[in-house]
């Protein structure tokens, strides 16, 4: 929950992460890596636009594909055609991550708070002081939290940008992890295919680069 925290056994967020493969594996030289997307909000589910956009992104990014077309075509090796991950995951706080936190105590707040929308300013409905108040009146909501974790910590404290970036540096690490043990698993297969120069080549290029693992990101708003 709070990457700061010198705590081994502090509390923890459970990110929701998907991915749709891409269309070779690792060991290919076309394997360019994961794309991470989000769909901005704050509070958008990368889960959810995932499942709905993936095929179509992916589509417009690998090599593959003609101008965004759904037509196939296979990508040029010498020109450096490259297929991706699509990889996304849910915020802190948003759809299926955990835990949870909400502004409002129940159903019936929210739907008070957005039914209590004031004026726009000129307009005789429109008071200064109700809109401040409203506005205070959220921010309020936000940051109370009865579900605190047992050591006292709050999901509300660490939700920020600054945090959730730090969450899409972890995701890239745990993919170059899992891609060089992808690739280690492999090397008795592919020893059929590539001398012993070429594959100490292959092992290196899918080595994990611990705390430099490249971040691709295609952010939306």
């Amino acid at each position: 929950m709070n990457w700061n925290s010198t705590d081994k056994d502090g509390p923890t967020v459970a990110l929701a992460v998907i991915k749709l493969a891409a269309r070779v594996p690792v060991t290919d030289p076309r394997y360019g890596g994961p794309i991470l997307l989000n769909p901005g909000g704050p509070g958008g589910s990368g889960v959810g636009f995932a499942l709905k956009y993936a095929h179509h992104i992916q589509t417009i990014v690998d090599a593959a594909y003609t101008n965004g077309s759904e037509e196939y075509v296979p990508a040029d090796v010498s020109a450096g055609g490259k297929f991706f991950d699509i990889v996304s995951w849910d915020p802190r706080s948003v759809n299926n991550t955990t835990p949870f936190h909400s502004c409002f105590s129940d159903p019936m707040e929210l739907i008070t708070h957005i039914d209590g929308t004031v004026g726009l300013p000129g307009t005789p409905q429109w008071v200064g002081q109700d809109v401040w108040a409203k506005q205070m009146a959220l921010a309020s909501g936000c940051m109370a939290d009865e579900n605190l974790n047992p050591k006292g910590a709050s999901i509300a404290d660490f939700m920020t940008t600054e945090v959730v970036v730090r969450d899409m540096v972890e995701i890239v690490e745990r993919i170059g992890e899992w891609r060089e043990a992808s690739t280690l698993s492999s090397l008795l297969d592919l020893a059929y295919y590539y001398t012993g120069e070429e594959l100490a080549y292959l092992q290196d290029k899918l080595a994990w680069k611990r705390g430099r693992e490249p971040l691709q990101y295609w952010g939306f708003s």
